[in-house]
Order: C-alpha cells, then sequence, then structure tokens
C-alpha cells in the first residue's frame, strides 16, 4: 500500500492550507512509529511502517503540488503497488472547513496535484482522502490554498489532522466502502445538522 500526502516543500509553505495532505500523512507516520527520508529516486520523502500485517509506504512528494504525479508514478512502479492500493491525501476547498470525504476513485475537482497523479497513472481509479480547508471569502484561489489558517481554524487543526491520520490508518485495513459510509455519511449529518440549527436560530420576519 502507498499513502500519499500533498503539498508544497519549503518552510514558506509547512502550514498553509494546501499542505493539510503532507500534515495529515507525517502524523500517520508518527503514530506507527514511521520516520521519513529523503529519497531522490522518488523525489521525495519516503517512509515504511506496518499496520496490523499490513507493509505501508508514505510518500511525500517535494516537485510542489502541480507536478506530484511523477514522484508518485516512480515509487508505484518501483514497488509493484496498483493504483487501487494507493490512498491521496489532498486539500479540497469545495468541502467545509474540518470535514473529510474518502473515495476509491473519482476526478480531480480542479486540484492540480490530483490532476497531475491521474495524468501519470493513467485512471482515476486510486483512492483519495480529500479535507477540506474551506472556500475563499475573497481574492484568488491560489492566494487563499497557499494562506494560513486564520486564529479560529488554527484551534481545530490539530483535531482535524489526527481525524485525519486515524481516517488514513482506517483504510490500511478496512474496506473503503465501510469507510465511505461512517465518514462521508456521518460528515454530511453532521453539516445538515449544523445548517438546521442556523435556521432554527435565524430570526423570522
Amino acid at each position: 500500500m502507498l499513502i500519499v500526502g500533498l503539498g508544497n516543500p519549503g518552510r514558506q509553505y509547512a502550514k498553509t492550507r494546501h499542505n493539510i495532505g503532507y500534515m495529515v500523512v507525517e502524523d500517520f507516520a508518527a503514530k506507527i512509529g514511521a520516520t521519513f527520508k529523503e529519497e531522490k529516486r522518488f523525489l521525495g520523502k519516503m517512509a515504511k511502517g506496518v499496520v496490523g500485517d499490513v507493509t505501508v509506504r508514505m510518500l511525500l512528494p517535494e516537485t510542489y503540488m502541480n507536478r506530484s504525479g511523477m514522484a508518485v508514478r516512480k515509487t508505484a512502479d518501483f514497488f509493484g503497488i496498483n493504483a487501487a492500493d494507493i490512498l491521496v491525501v489532498a486539500d479540497d476547498v469545495a468541502i467545509d472547513f474540518g470535514m473529510a470525504r474518502i473515495r476509491p476513485k473519482g476526478g480531480a475537482g480542479g486540484h492540480n496535484g490530483l490532476k497531475d497523479i491521474t495524468l501519470h497513472l493513467g485512471t482515476t481509479k486510486y483512492c483519495r482522502l480529500r479535507i477540506g480547508i474551506g472556500d475563499r471569502e475573497h481574492g484568488d484561489l491560489s492566494g487563499h490554498v497557499l494562506s494560513g489558517f486564520n486564529k479560529e481554524e488554527k484551534e481545530r487543526l490539530d483535531d482535524i489532522v489526527v481525524d485525519g491520520a486515524d481516517i488514513v490508518r482506517r483504510w490500511c485495513r478496512e474496506d473503503i466502502i465501510t469507510i465511505m459510509n461512517d465518514v462521508n455519511v456521518k460528515q454530511k449529518s453532521s453539516t445538515e445538522n449544523e445548517e438546521n440549527k442556523e435556521q432554527e436560530e435565524t430570526p423570522k420576519e
């Protein structure tokens, strides 16, 4: 199995919205006692660990977001990993901040990192865990994804990263449909409850 965390290398990007994929996979690696090391042949940092009886490899591409695909392809080819056994963790502006969605396949949804991975793998049939970073209130998309989190978001960020890492761990051991039925449905229900609560609290004219 291969778990890929998407982000941009460099200290200046470390705590930006676009790097939440890095954050989640780094947290997961730490929890299973895996350590990342530079691997130039794979164009990124690699780690190896075990979950149950499953060997898991983790990759943080250092090619910058828009060119993540080559790193994923090189790693998958070298270790003989099928696309269906790859999980890519990425940010998503179309999902509310802190919410998560997991799917066994799908489109890129405008995410350039996912686009490049699809291009190099030649298929959309790889798993992806998308972590919501919220949409921009104003300004351009690039500025938003490369920006830091606000005060309220920072207070929630650690818990969001931990929850994401827990989903990654489940993916290593459970059927993805089971995880989807739990994570996706539960979070959809949570969002609907919040919307209903807001409607109830809105004064009627």
